[in-house]
């Protein structure tokens, strides 16, 4: 092994596979990106999307509070849409056919500047049956400037893993996730880290391809001049 530069274990890793995929949310109405915690999505996602020309909002969510969940959702609705923001604190978390019809609407109805990224990050903190409906119904696309992301650990909805099946909905998934040889290779080097052959082997072999596996290994190679096989 040898260093070629200065340790940089904080650089953002996104190979070419996973950056034409992550294009993919620019063309479609929703896009589900689903994969276990530790494979980075919300810093892979928020990187990519700095980079864009689009208007991102970023929708952290905290906790499974429905109610805070509607109040921090029409706070950052507001700097696009006062009055789908305000139409939001009236519907209110939809709980029955009616809210929920309700609530799409007005985001079908919103009515923006500029082309707008939404994310929803950590989406499976909130998600039930009613508010999947909302987003089904979303994948409609009536709404044409504006863009869906949602970041979830897992799917768990039939009626969503059905879209999801018959490709009605953008899905980037765990797989898109996990590095191969070459793209561990490509990731080491950007952290200041020439591999050989063989500690390539070992890496794709002991992480299976795992970003904070591999990001680990980095670490204890930083600090203790190896890597550690347990």
């Amino acid at each position: 092994m040898a260093i070629i530069k200065k340790f940089e274990p904080k650089r953002v890793f996104i190979s070419n596979r996973l950056n034409n995929r992550l294009k993919t949310i620019y063309d479609s109405t929703i896009t589900i990106v689903e994969a276990p915690v530790g494979y980075g999505k919300t810093t892979i996602v928020k990187e990519f999307l700095q980079k864009s020309t689009l208007k991102i909002i970023w929708f952290n969510i905290y906790s499974e509070d429905k109610d805070s969940f509607i109040i921090n959702l029409s706070n950052r609705l507001e700097s696009i849409s006062e009055e789908t923001a305000k139409t939001i604190r009236n519907i209110g978390f939809p709980n029955d056919d009616k809210s929920y019809m309700m609530f799409v609407k007005a985001l079908f109805d919103m009515q923006l500047n500029e082309e707008t990224v939404l994310v929803f990050d950590n989406y499976h903190l909130i998600r039930d049956d009613f508010l999947n409906k909302v987003v089904m119904d979303l994948s409609a696309g009536k709404n044409e400037k504006l863009k869906l992301v949602f970041l979830t650990q897992d799917i768990t909805s039939n009626i969503t893993l059905d879209f999801v099946l018959k490709r009605k909905i953008n899905h980037i998934n765990k797989s898109d996730f996990v590095l191969d040889k070459d793209e561990i290779n490509e990731y080491f080097k950007l952290c200041g880290i020439k591999l050989e052959k063989g500690e390539i082997d070992f890496l794709y072999e002991y992480t299976e391809g795992w970003i904070s596996a591999l990001y680990l290994q980095m670490l204890s190679y930083i600090s203790r001049n190896k890597f550690e096989p347990s």
